[in-house]
Formats: structure tokens, C-alpha cells, sequence
């Protein structure tokens, strides 16, 4: 029985707290470990898991399918989920990074030659501000009125990775989830600052603009990361129907890049990119920007859904 790892909250319990879902119901993570025998604070957080990551793993595989259903359990109906990771270090950003969007953007059959082309990276605003959980009602940011979606199938690094080649970077992975990097494409270009080309930070960085969840899924649990659905629907309309088998650059690749520049820590979030289908991609005919009282379904095949309004 495989698990997810998540943050919960409850009625009687306010304060978000690790847990564990095992065949629908949440347990909590730290009552859950002290009573098969394991050693743990009674306030372990997800994040104390990640930086000892290769111990923990362990002892979550063998406490999955050794759940006692004595302990206190809660259904999905019972609590609240919030962002499986309330504060990593890092959110990276592979830009360009599936086909079918590059080709989308550009609006014609493009192809990206490897030897030449390296991933393209940029960061999220810091994560204590950016991040949200699912089911949350994300508020538009008052410099934007073309708010975009883009559903992103992302990567939680689970050890230290520093200058790490291809071939072992999927070592160095403790798990997945779901990000919507939400883009306020009405700053994707300075006026002023026209010699700078594109405003990452202004497109890019502000407040909410990474609903994650609802959880992680252990990396042990998903068999081929590069081949994976990934669909967005707008209200009812779906409008990204994608997935990672689109990527440019795949996932043993990314960390490749990223470690060779900046040493990688556990907890930190790679978000893979996007595929087609966003609102405001350059090329389409009819641009669609998200307006107050949207609602976002993304699902990733294998990792779940996750879902928010706009406030």
C-alpha cells in the first residue's frame, strides 16, 4: 500500500501537521511513527523528513503497510489539506521546457536541438508567499489583469545535490506533486526596459502564485516520471491535455543543469514546465485570461489532483 504525504489541519487541531494517507484515511504522521516503534519528534514536520530523507524513506515504506488501525485516522472529508510543503528553500522553474508549447508560442513546427540548447530557469517568488494550498481561493494580484495558468508536473529533491551527472540524479529525488504556476502575462515584457527583454520577476513572482498539492507522492511509487498525463480544465473546459512525455529536457536532465549551477537541498521544488494549452500563449488566436470566481482542475496521472478558485 503506497502512501501520500501531506500537510492536514483539523476542526480541533488549527495548526498544519504531516500526515500520511494510507487507503483514503489521514494519519498523522508522528503518532503514526511513534507507535510502530520509530524514534521521531512528536512535531515532525515534512520538511525534517526531507533532510534525512534516505532514513525516513524507509521507515514510511515499512510503516505503510503496517498502518495499526488502532491509531486515530481521519477521512479526506474530515480535514484540510494545505500545501504538502508549507516553506522549501526553493522553487525552480524550467521555462520552455515541453514541445508542444514551445511550438504553441511560436506558432509553427519548431524542434530544439539538444546540443545546442541548455534548460532555461528561473524562480518563483520565495515560497512562504508564493505558495498555496488546494482548494484555495487564490486571490488575482492587483498588478495584473491577464492572470494564466499553467499545470506543472514538479520534482522534490530529497538530498543534497551538488554537480550531479544524469545518469544518478534520479537518486537524489524523494518525490512528486502538482504545481500551477500562475503567470501575470501582462508583465511579460518591460516597456521601459525594453534591452532586458522578458520580466521574469514581473511575470512571475507574487503573492499565491504556486498552488501546490494536494500531496507528495513517494518517487518509488511512480514508474516512468517522463510519461505521464497531465490535463487542465478551466470550469468545464478542458484546456491543457498534455503530459511529460513533452518534455524538452526530462527530469534527470533538469537536476543535471540546475546542480551543475547552484547546489540543490532537500525540500527544494523543480517545476518541469508547461505543455500546451495555457491562456495566453503567444501564438493562439484567442487569448483567455482567468477572472474572479474561476475555477482550475489539474490532474496528473499518478500524482492526484489539485484544485483552486480565483478570489
Amino acid at each position: 500500500m503506497s502512501y501520500k504525504l501531506v500537510n492536514y489541519s483539523t476542526k480541533q487541531v488549527s495548526a498544519p501537521r504531516s500526515g500520511l494517507v494510507l487507503d483514503g484515511r489521514v494519519f498523522d504522521t508522528a503518532t503514526l511513527l511513534q507507535n510502530l516503534g520509530a524514534e521521531v519528534e512528536p512535531n515532525l514536520s515534512n520538511m525534517d523528513m526531507l533532510s534525512e530523507w534516505d532514513r525516513f524513506r524507509s521507515i514510511l515504506e515499512e510503516a505503510s503497510p503496517a498502518a495499526d488501525v488502532s491509531v486515530d485516522s481521519y477521512s479526506l472529508d474530515e480535514v484540510r489539506l494545505h500545501a504538502p510543503l508549507l516553506y522549501p528553500k526553493a522553487i525552480f522553474c524550467t521555462a520552455a521546457n515541453y514541445i508542444d508549447h514551445v511550438r504553441e508560442m511560436a506558432h509553427e513546427d519548431v524542434n530544439i536541438d539538444k546540443s545546442v540548447y541548455r534548460p532555461y530557469f528561473f524562480l518563483k517568488a520565495p515560497p512562504e508567499r508564493a505558495i498555496v494550498g488546494p482548494d484555495v481561493a487564490v486571490k488575482m494580484p492587483d498588478h495584473s489583469e491577464k492572470l494564466d495558468w499553467e499545470a506543472e508536473f514538479a520534482v522534490v529533491i530529497g538530498k543534497t545535490a551538488k554537480n550531479i551527472r544524469k545518469e544518478e540524479a534520479m537518486d537524489y529525488v524523494a518525490g512528486y506533486t502538482i504545481i500551477n504556476d500562475l503567470s501575470a502575462r501582462d508583465h511579460l515584457f518591460r516597456e521601459d526596459w525594453k534591452q532586458f527583454k522578458t520580466d521574469w520577476f514581473g511575470q512571475k513572482c507574487f503573492d499565491q502564485s504556486v498552488p501546490m498539492g494536494p500531496w507528495i507522492i513517494p518517487a518509488s511509487s511512480v514508474e516512468n516520471p517522463n510519461d505521464l498525463k497531465i490535463q487542465l480544465w478551466l470550469n468545464d473546459t478542458l484546456t491543457q491535455d498534455t503530459g511529460t512525455e513533452y518534455m524538452i529536457f526530462d527530469v534527470a536532465e533538469q537536476i543535471e543543469a540546475l546542480s551543475r549551477q547552484i547546489t540543490l537541498n532537500p525540500g527544494d521544488v523543480v517545476a518541469t514546465g508547461t505543455g500546451s494549452g495555457v491562456g495566453g500563449a503567444l501564438g493562439s488566436a484567442e487569448k483567455v485570461y482567468l477572472k474572479s470566481g474561476d475555477h482550475i482542475k489539474i490532474t496528473i496521472e499518478d500524482i492526484g489532483t489539485l484544485e483552486n478558485t480565483i478570489a
